[in-house]
């Protein structure tokens, strides 16, 4: 076991050429620690992408990424069906309970960071089949609105790393949230279809979280907000 974890430690390190100085920090199995003192101006100084995803990428597979991948279960139902993915939580706890329930898969792996901040310096343009965001946070207090990712901005860095068709998927409880994204994203229609309507998991192929589980309790409204990429040629 311990051979095992050597030799991918050693691939990865391999790949992402770091000195220690440069401060990432690695947990040796499912997660990947990026340091809040990684700057953006070093990271756009170095030539390669700096966090690879740490297995061979088979190109010939659909790629995701969940942000907030919370308790995992959208990350082992997307790995069960033998799709790779990549999954963001800046909980510490909520990293590592992922990285548990997905430990058995190799096409599968957790990045303990701010996704809205790396996603654009790991991926390359054209290398993501779809992209979740779950039951974000909604930052409900008006004065933390300047705090909410999901903008404008966030929607047109993502097409370019999106495949020709490739998503977005948009879902919450909280109704003026759904508002606020819905006007952003209604900025964006010349470079994505939009589709609005009910969220089920299981129209997604996707499971009844925690977070959802807790909400239909209380007899909850969910609506998604489904982006897909359109093809410009056409």
């Amino acid at each position: 076991m311990l051979h095992k974890y050597r030799s991918k430690m050693r691939w990865f390190l391999f790949r992402v050429r770091v000195k220690i100085e440069d401060g990432l920090s690695i947990f040796i199995g499912k997660i990947v620690n990026i340091s809040r003192h990684y700057s953006i101006e070093k990271l756009k100084d170095i030539e390669l992408k700096i966090f690879p995803i740490p297995f061979p990428r088979d190109k010939k597979k659909q790629f995701m990424v969940e942000i907030g991948s919370g308790h995992g279960e959208v990350l082992e139902r997307i790995a069960k069906n033998k799709v790779q993915i990549v999954g963001f939580e800046w909980r510490k706890r909520f990293a590592r309970e992922s990285s548990i329930r997905i430990a058995r898969f190799d096409h599968a792996f957790v990045y303990y960071a701010n996704a809205y901040k790396y996603i654009p310096m790991i991926f390359e343009k054209q290398s993501i089949d779809g992209i979740y965001v779950l039951f974000p946070d909604p930052w409900h207090k008006e004065k933390h609105h300047k705090r909410r990712p999901l903008t404008k901005s966030f929607f047109e860095q993502m097409e370019p790393l999106l495949v020709k068709g490739g998503f977005i998927l948009f879902a919450s409880d909280w109704q003026e949230y759904v508002d606020f994204v819905k006007q952003q994203v209604s900025m964006v229609d010349h470079i994505y279809d939009i589709e609005i309507g009910e969220y089920v998991p299981e129209k997604f192929d996707l499971p009844a979280t925690h977070y959802y589980k807790k909400w239909v309790r209380k007899n909850r409204q969910f609506t998604y907000i489904l982006l897909k990429k359109r093809d410009h040629n056409s």
